[in-house]
C-alpha cells in the first residue's frame, strides 16, 4: 500500500523574503554552471547554495559543500528566513506555462510525504535507469543536512477525478505561494481539513506510485534509510503526486547530443542507417520543415538525426522484427520505444556504444531545446544529435508494471517542480 501522510513543511518567511524568484531554483540536476552562478547572484538565501553549493578551493572532509549547505539550512531557520508551518498538510501544487508552440498548458498536482518502499514490493515503480555518481552526490548532501530539499515527481492513475476534484476545491481561495519563474507560474495552496486528508490517504491505499522524475533521489533517500539513519523521521520522502489521467499532464523529449565517438563518420553512418531505416533528408537550412515532419509523425519507430554535414534525416524504423536481434526477451511495449529502439539498435549495435558506460561519462548532454542541439553540432563541440518524440504516459506505465528499466532520460516531465518552495526535514 501507498501510506501518505501530510506534513508541516519548511517554506521561505514571505514576511522577510520579499521575492521569491530570487530565492527559488530549478532542480540541481538541471542547473549548468553558468545559472548557478546566477542563481547565487539572485540572493544570499537561494535555495541552490543548499541543493547545489560551489566547491571551493581547499575543500576536505570537514568542509566542503554538503557541510556548508547544512550550516546555512540551520542558519536560515533560526534567523526566520525559513519557518515551518504550524499544523501538517498537504500542498496543491499548480502550474501554468506555455510550451514552445505556444499553447498554454495547466497542471495541478500535490506534495506530500510518502512512506519509502523498495522497488520489489510493487507499491513505487521506476521505469529509468540511473547515473551512479549523481546518485553518490544526493547522498552526501543527504546526510550533512538530513532533509528533503527537492521534489521528485510520481504519478498515479485517478480516472474518476477524485483527487482532481479535492485539490481544485482547496485551490479556488489566494495560494499561500505565487512565482513566476522562467516562465512559469507555480501557485501553492495548504489543505489541512481533516476529512480532506483522509480520503486522501484512504484513497492512495491501493495504489501505486511510478517515479516520473528523480530516481536518483529516490534511489539516495532508500539507501539513507536504510544504511545511515533507519528512523521513522527518514522512512518518508517529499514527493509531488501527479494524476498520470488529467490531460494537463506533460512529458517532452531529452534529446541526445554525443560526442567522443570512435571513428565516426557521418556518410557511412547514413549508408548503414538506411539498411534499417526509410531515411528522409531534409536540408539543415530547412529544419522548420524537419521539426514539423517530426512533430506529425508522433509515432512508433520515428525519430530525427543531424550529423553537421547539411542534412537532417527523419528515420523510421522498415522492420520491428530488427528489434529481437538487439532487445532479446524485452516486452513489446518496451522495444518499440523510440528511445529503446535508439539505444539498442543506433547507439549500441551501428555505433557501437556501450551506453551504461558511456552515460557516466561528459560526452553526451540531454537537451530539451532543439535549437540547443543543433547549435551544439555546428559548432563542432558534438558529433550528432538525436531528436526523440515524447515518451507517452502509458509507455511510462507499463515498462515500469513490467519491471523493464528505460535508459537514462527518457522522459523529460515539463515543467520541473521548483526548488524551494517546500522542504521537509527530519526533524520535524
Amino acid at each position: 500500500m501507498v501510506d501518505l501522510k501530510p506534513f508541516s513543511g519548511v517554506r521561505y518567511n514571505q514576511e522577510l523574503v520579499k521575492d521569491l524568484e530570487s530565492v527559488v531554483s530549478p532542480p540541481h540536476d538541471v542547473i549548468g554552471r553558468e545559472e548557478q552562478d546566477r542563481l547565487y547572484d539572485n540572493s544570499p538565501y537561494n535555495i541552490v547554495r543548499l541543493i547545489l553549493g560551489k566547491s571551493l578551493p581547499g575543500d576536505g572532509e570537514d568542509s566542503n559543500q554538503y557541510t556548508r549547505a547544512s550550516e546555512l539550512l540551520a542558519e536560515w531557520i533560526d534567523e526566520g528566513i525559513l519557518v515551518r508551518d504550524r499544523e501538517p498538510a498537504i500542498y496543491a501544487y499548480e502550474q501554468e506555462f506555455s510550451l514552445d508552440n505556444g499553447l498554454r498548458g495547466k497542471q495541478l498536482g500535490f506534495i506530500g510525504l510518502v512512506r519509502l518502499e523498495p522497488f520489489e514490493n510493487g507499491v513505487i515503480l521506476p521505469h529509468e535507469r540511473i547515473i551512479s555518481k549523481m546518485k553518490e552526490d544526493r547522498l552526501n548532501l543527504m546526510k550533512a543536512c538530513h532533509a528533503n530539499m527537492s521534489l521528485i515527481i510520481t504519478a498515479y492513475s485517478d480516472k474518476e477525478g477524485v483527487t482532481s476534484k479535492l485539490l481544485s476545491e482547496g485551490a479556488v481561495n489566494e495560494p499561500e505561494i505565487e512565482v513566476s519563474f522562467e516562465g512559469v507560474v507555480h501557485r501553492i495552496w495548504m489543505i489541512s481539513d481533516p476529512r480532506v486528508l483522509t480520503t486522501f490517504r484512504e484513497f492512495f491505499a491501493y495504489k501505486k506510485l511510478y517515479i516520473a522524475d528523480g530516481h536518483h533521489r529516490y534511489t539516495t533517500a532508500l539507501e539513507y534509510h536504510k544504511k545511515f539513519d533507519g528512523t521513522e523521521k527518514s522512512a518518508y520522502m517529499m514527493m509531488f503526486m501527479l494524476n498520470m489521467e488529467d490531460d494537463g499532464v506533460t512529458i517532452l523529449p531529452a534529446h541526445r547530443v554525443l560526442k567522443a565517438i570512435d571513428g565516426f563518420d557521418a556518410e557511412k553512418l547514413k549508408e548503414t542507417l538506411s539498411q534499417y531505416f526509410d531515411v528522409q533528408v531534409i536540408p539543415r537550412a530547412d529544419s522548420e520543415k524537419f521539426f514539423k515532419d517530426l512533430d506529425a509523425g508522433k509515432k512508433d519507430n520515428f525519430f530525427g538525426m543531424y550529423s553537421g554535414n547539411g542534412s537532417m534525416y527523419l528515420l523510421k524504423l522498415k522492420d520491428e522484427d530488427v528489434m529481437d536481434e538487439v532487445a532479446g526477451d524485452n516486452p513489446a511495449v518496451w522495444r518499440k520505444m523510440d528511445v529503446i529502439i535508439l539505444h539498442s539498435l543506433i547507439l549500441n549495435k551501428i555505433l557501437g556504444v556501450d551506453w551504461n558506460e558511456y552515460a557516466e561519462r561528459e560526452d553526451l548532454v540531454f537537451v530539451k531545446e532543439r535549437q540547443k542541439a543543433l547549435e551544439l553540432v555546428d559548432s563542432k563541440q558534438f558529433q550528432v544529435a538525436f531528436f526523440l518524440n515524447p515518451t507517452r504516459m502509458q509507455q511510462v506505465k507499463e515498462a515500469a508494471k513490467q519491471g523493464e528499466r528505460m535508459p537514462q532520460k527518457s522522459t523529460y516531465f515539463y515543467p520541473k517542480p521548483l526548488s524551494g518552495l517546500v522542504i521537509h526535514t527530519f526533524d520535524e
